[in-house]
């Protein structure tokens, strides 16, 4: 790259210079000096420097490769003309710019030239190598021949003066009548530009760029046409190069996706057994200390499925997968779902949890709750982790409302240790923290405001915060959200289910502890069940029994979940019946549900879950009757 007669240099996400080659500082180090760590600001004209920023910044957020042509202005009078490709070399861990630029300079002052005076033209072109650039009559016959025609084309001019333009295309462009219709549109539209592949005198085809311009004379007659070829193979090639990066770096964001989708399997499986087995556990009549160690394991094992949970949806926001599911939803329950969650580590701390709901918002909206609380989990969260003493306090207001849309502004204030000026920057980046010895002293992976920033903005929302170190901080979102025509029914409370004495579940899962751990939940919520551990010997069982919902693991030895559930599926036409199949699978990427769907599976269970969980899923599917919880009493 050194030695290409191009500039080429790579740049940081803030425009800084880290590398030039020797053509840049040919062409500018009389201007810059070491430009190794300055930008753009730092030597150009404000006006050029701003133009050249925006162009970047169009290349970093659509992360697609450019090209640009962009003019230079500089000091004493000499200014020059750059045709430019710009492309993302890595989005990270430290984002990095490429650009490769040639100065299109001499084009530039040709074209003006052509437009001024033709015999000028005539003049200055005679000579160029760069450029084929010749003239044609009203009928297409080649009057002009230079030096950059005969040099790209191969011609002589004595071998082609007086020749129609077409025989430099190929046979089938001439049978399509191609050269006449460029010529047409030229004359009616102004100008005729394209790309592609022409012929060489020898036949070999290079990628041409075409312009082609009609020109009149003084009465307003067409006098002809100008035809300016480019030789554009080499930066063809160059497009390319680029398009198989680009290509690569889109197989290896898939390859990561995959990995990470692997690693949550791996992860998830263990972690079911851990947190099932233990759940089951404390629903056993344990004493004081026999409980407290239950429960340090299931707070820990919680813990780290967070962390799973956390890496899993930061992989589906590079890869662009996150779905929002927007369905009815009523702010105040999931506000206080969301702090209820974190009140006994406030209590813990003996920190005051306050929560403030605008007593204007609708009663319903449209959005996606779950999110929403996980942003303010997130939030409130690391409220409650940096503050020792004091309060956190969530505010939900109604910023404003148009129509059937409103506007809520959520804001998290708290009176802990705040964040010091100089790291504020680092703020909703994956991985940090404020610092290394907050890492070291609190707890966390650093992934929660980026999440939380992902979803704020894929909402169509904003996020921000201000902070003062050693008085506190206080972060706020806002979010755009639809009224609910229906207003979302409230959950009673005071209500359990109970299912048919008689229902039965089938469980096919190879894995024993799992099996097990599964068993073991249907009993605590009432049901039976039976155990296959591959689809082969539930196949059988489903053969000889009617169960009234099948839990069924993806992944099994032999003929898999997904290949068992299509059986069934087969097996069931014409009787008249249809079992329920719940997948069971560690996968937690939006194409493992897809993929459960399409083979007949009727619901979707990621390990590890609760007995809550399966209860929330099983009575969608198995008959239940609704009993007063004498718990709550």
């Amino acid at each position: 790259m050194s030695n290409t007669p191009a500039v080429a240099v790579i740049k940081d996400r803030e425009g800084r210079y880290l590398y030039v080659n020797d053509s840049f500082k040919k062409y500018f180090a009389s201007r810059t000096g070491d430009p190794i760590g300055k930008t753009d600001e730092e030597w150009l004209p404000p006006q050029t420097a701003a133009e050249l920023k925006k162009n970047e910044w169009q290349v970093w957020q659509t992360k697609q490769p450019q090209e640009f042509k962009e003019y230079i202005s500089g000091g004493g009078g000499q200014s020059t003309y750059w045709y430019s490709v710009k492309f993302i070399i890595q989005a990270d861990p430290e984002p990095l710019m490429g650009v490769i630029a040639m100065d299109v300079t001499s084009q530039r002052q040709m074209e003006e030239q052509l437009a001024r005076n033709e015999q000028l033209f005539r003049l200055a072109v005679a000579a160029v190598k760069e450029y084929a650039i010749f003239l044609l009559d009203p009928d297409g016959i080649i009057e002009t021949w230079n030096e950059g025609a005969a040099r790209i084309k191969g011609y002589s001019s004595a071998e082609v003066i007086g020749k129609n333009f077409s025989i430099f295309y190929c046979e089938k462009a001439r049978a399509n009548a191609v050269p006449a219709r460029e010529l047409e549109i030229a004359r009616t539209e102004g100008k005729c530009e394209t790309e592609g592949w022409r012929m060489r005198k020898d036949g070999s085809m290079f990628w041409a760029s075409v312009l082609i311009t009609p020109f009149y004379d003084r009465t307003g007659k067409l006098r002809g046409y100008c035809k300016v070829t480019r030789d554009m193979t080499k930066q063809r090639e160059m497009v390319e190069e680029l398009e198989r990066a680009r290509d690569k770096a889109i197989e290896a964001s898939s390859l990561k996706s995959a990995f990470v989708a692997n690693i949550s399997h791996e992860l998830r499986t263990p972690l079911a057994g851990i947190l099932g087995m233990n759940q089951v556990l404390l629903y056993k009549d344990l004493d004081p200390e026999e409980r407290h160690i239950a429960e340090v394991v299931q707070e820990s094992s919680k813990s780290l499925l967070n962390i799973v949970n956390d890496l899993l949806d930061l992989s589906k926001m590079e890869a662009g997968t996150l779905k929002l599911k927007n369905a009815p939803m009523t702010l105040p329950v999931v506000v206080e779902e969301a702090t209820t969650l974190l009140q006994a580590a406030a209590v813990s701390k003996a920190i005051v949890l306050n929560t403030i709901i605008d007593g204007q918002l609708p009663a319903g909206i449209i959005g996606d709750a779950e999110r929403v609380k996980q942003i303010l989990l997130n939030l409130i969260g690391n409220a409650v982790k940096f503050t020792q003493q004091g309060h956190v306090t969530t505010t939900v207001n109604l910023v404003d409302q148009q129509a059937d849309h409103v506007r809520v502004c959520f804001t998290v204030v708290d009176t802990g240790v705040g964040i010091p000026e100089e790291s504020q920057s680092k703020l909703f980046r994956p991985f940090v923290q404020a610092d290394v010895s907050t890492t070291r002293q609190f707890e966390g992976t650093g992934l929660g405001l980026a999440i939380s920033k992902n979803l704020v903005t894929k909402m169509g929302g904003q996020i921000g915060f201000s902070s003062k170190e050693g008085v506190g901080s206080t972060f706020w979102f806002t979010i755009p959200f639809q009224i609910a025509r229906e207003q979302p029914i409230p959950l009673n409370r005071k209500t359990t289910t109970r299912f048919a004495h008689n229902a039965k579940v089938l469980i096919v899962e190879d894995n024993p502890v799992l099996s097990e751990m599964a068993k073991r939940q249907l009993q605590n919520i009432g049901l039976s069940s039976d155990l296959a551990a591959s689809g082969e010997e539930a196949l059988r069982l489903l053969g000889a029994a009617k169960y009234d919902a099948v839990l069924m693991d993806c992944h099994l030895p032999g003929i898999d979940g997904f290949e068992t559930s299509v059986r069934l599926r087969k097996s069931e036409i014409g009787i008249g019946r249809r079992t329920p199949i719940i997948a069971i699978t560690a996968g937690a990427m939006a194409a493992d549900e897809a993929r459960c769907r399409a083979a007949g599976m009727d619901d979707y269970l990621a390990k590890p879950f609760t007995v809550e969980d399966l209860r929330s899923k099983l009575i969608r599917w198995i008959p239940f009757v609704s009993e007063p919880d004498t718990r709550s009493a």
